[in-house]
């Protein structure tokens, strides 16, 4: 699994603890700004200052190479009309640190001859992950 560290630079108070307090790996307080090895996802950090007043930010690390498959167009063996069919089309991560959302899919189709593109985007968000790694059943109409 990939990993990457994380510095924490405050600008306006002299900060003097730090530590991860919500994620799959947490960090318990610690005087280095520095975080080492940390799993690609989203962490809230939390920073002290001098009297003990705290601020917390939610960051996400991602990898550099944050591309993804999309695997061959899968049309059904046979269609239920000549209007509408469903295409499914599947997305497969390269690395291990997840997908980084919001996803956008744009698909254009080409029908025959005389019919007219047809274009559709849509944005998948973290809360649509099931969505996202398959959309299946989009009606599109011919």
């Amino acid at each position: 699994m990939g990993s990457a560290g994380l510095k924490v630079t405050i600008l306006s108070v002299n900060a003097v603890l730090y530590e991860i307090t919500f994620a799959s790996v947490t960090v318990s307080v610690q005087s280095e700004n520095t975080f080492n090895t940390l799993p690609y996802r989203t962490y809230v950090i939390r920073v002290y200052d001098d009297y003990d007043i705290a601020l917390t930010k939610i960051f996400t690390l991602v990898p550099d190479d944050n591309t993804f498959l999309l695997c061959s167009i899968k049309l059904p063996d046979s269609l239920s009309n000549c209007d509408e069919t469903a295409i499914i089309n599947l997305i497969s991560i390269v690395h291990e640190g997840g997908l980084v959302y919001p996803i956008i899919v744009s698909c254009s189709i080409y029908p025959p001859i005389g019919s007219a593109t047809v274009c559709f985007t849509q944005t998948y968000d973290k809360w649509s992950r099931e969505r996202t790694r398959s959309y299946a059943n989009r009606r599109i109409h011919v």
